[in-house]
């Protein structure tokens, strides 16, 4: 697991360092830089391990070029970026024209297909594809846009997941399980149904009070958004992080609310999550799960970016869900995030 990110001179990241915990959120406006860090993990992971220099190269070829994620502002010769795991260990890269100078150990393996107990990096892009009702088969986990997630669950639905990352009772296995989730979050009985149909897998829903299957197509799309937020976490195991881009599109305040809890349940198991989000719903419940004892304090993390041109203002949870800033103050949300709505009710006033 990593416990900081140090960013220099990255696209308009001119200088940040950031602590990272098992539940990490980048919030703030758009365009300001938060998806930044993320793609700063993703060039080290890719720079760390030989196999992903390979893997990795479609995903993120849009960071190749030095001349394009350099930071102009500061007419930046070199890119930094290191992190510090929680052995103490530090692992850096630095990028210039000349290309990448590599100082990195990680071993995190994206997408790992071997199934070994090497740490895996998952990744869900903010660009993910929702519903489908075929998709190919493949050996790959989650794809660039999230279009083999089905196929791997219908791979992996007979599996059964560690007693840590059971939460209903019943089956042990990773449909039940999911089926739970599913349930709970949507506030709908429901169940995701693959069929291996040649090369190519099903997808259908089961709903309560409706007797036949239901195709992804015919139902709200953030059915199959959410279900795909829940497979990549539940195929995670202990010492993985996955980086998730706006894991709430397509869904009610409610349900993005109950996904909070869904989300603090995966990080305070050993599975690093890395989570970037405009949502309040989300961050408000995450929030009350740290008081209600589901998540420790210390194992969540915020970090705000106002604009472009700020820097990052760094939240802490306490045990009463109030938000701290570093100096365990307790504070208010920066100005722009939860306020917005209330200016405009108080101006109606």
């Amino acid at each position: 697991m990593l416990k900081n990110i140090n960013i220099l001179n990255l696209k308009s990241i001119d200088k940040a360092s950031l602590k990272l915990a098992p539940l990490t959120i980048l919030t703030g406006a758009n365009s300001s830089g938060k998806s930044t860090v993320i793609q700063a993990l993703m060039l080290l992971i890719k720079h760390s391990v030989t196999n992903n220099e390979y893997s990795m190269e479609e995903l993120i070829r849009y960071l190749s070029d030095f001349s394009v994620i350099r930071n102009k502002k500061v007419n930046a010769k070199e890119i930094e970026i290191s992190v510090t795991d929680t052995s103490g260990v530090n692992h850096k890269v630095k990028f210039s024209v000349n290309g990448a100078e590599k100082n990195s150990n990680l071993e995190f393996i994206y997408e790992n297909i071997q199934n070994s107990n090497v740490p895996e990096l998952l990744y869900l892009n903010a660009n993910r594809i929702g519903a489908q009702e075929l998709v190919p088969t493949s050996e790959r986990k989650v794809g660039n846009l999230g279009e083999f997630l089905f196929s791997t669950f219908e791979k992996l639905k007979g599996k059964k997941l560690p007693d840590e990352l059971i939460h209903f009772d019943g089956s042990k296995t990773i449909a039940y399980q999911l089926s739970q989730w599913l349930s709970f979050i949507t506030c709908t009985p429901s169940e995701l149904v693959t069929e291996k149909v040649s090369d190519q897998v099903k997808v259908s829903f089961k709903v309560e009070d409706i007797d036949s299957n239901v195709s992804p197509l015919n139902l709200g799309a953030g059915m199959s958004y959410v279900a795909k937020v829940l497979i990549i976490c539940l195929i995670a195991k202990k010492g993985d992080m996955i980086l998730l881009e706006n894991p709430e599109v397509q869904l009610h305040p409610k349900t993005q609310a109950l996904l909070g809890v869904f989300l603090t349940f995966i990080a305070s198991k050993g599975i690093q999550l890395i989570v970037e989000t405009h949502c309040e719903h989300l961050i408000n419940r995450i929030a009350y799960e740290v008081y209600e004892e589901k998540i420790d304090t210390n194992d969540v993390v915020i970090h705000y970016k106002p604009d472009v041109s700020e820097p990052f203002t760094t939240l802490f949870i306490d045990e009463n869900g109030k938000f701290n800033d570093t100096e365990k103050n307790v504070v208010g949300f920066p100005s722009g995030f939860f306020d917005a709505t209330l200016k405009e009710l108080m101006d109606m006033r």
